[in-house]
């Protein structure tokens, strides 16, 4: 066997554990990428199958909420997930309420409320979905 110091150990250890979050940051990413085009497909089926109601409109919002966020979000390719989905997140609310803003001109002067309600909405769902599990 081959006596190694403590110091060699310590750097390949580091370089397993940079290793791991780097394949564990690809694997959200790719599982991002994969739900988005997924939730694509869904909405343009349901848009060509001329389906209105509650699907359809769940379907939209999921594609609102993930797909402005992680097209700005994930070019910085962050070494934290929950910093990552966070960010996703209220970059998509933004977008979203930007969007209200210029549909709906009453509430341009209101984005930062319109932001907050909708966070404090997915607050309320994402509750409902914890008290369910």
């Amino acid at each position: 066997m081959q006596a190694t110091d403590s110091g060699d150990l310590d750097e390949r250890l580091g370089e397993y554990r940079a290793q791991a979050v780097a394949r564990r940051q690809a694997r959200i990413r790719s599982n991002v990428a994969a739900a988005a085009c997924l939730l694509d497909v869904v909405a343009v089926g349901l848009i060509a199958g001329q389906v209105h109601g509650p699907v359809r409109q769940a379907v939209g919002l999921a594609f609102c909420l993930i797909v402005p966020g992680w097209a700005v979000i994930g070019q910085f390719r962050l070494h934290n997930a929950a910093l990552e989905a966070g960010l996703t997140v209220a970059v998509s609310l933004a977008a979203g309420a930007a969007a209200l803003g210029s549909v709906f001109p009453g509430l341009a002067h209101h984005l930062v409320l319109v932001s907050l309600t909708g966070l404090g909405i997915l607050t309320i769902v994402n509750m409902f979905g914890i008290g369910e599990s």
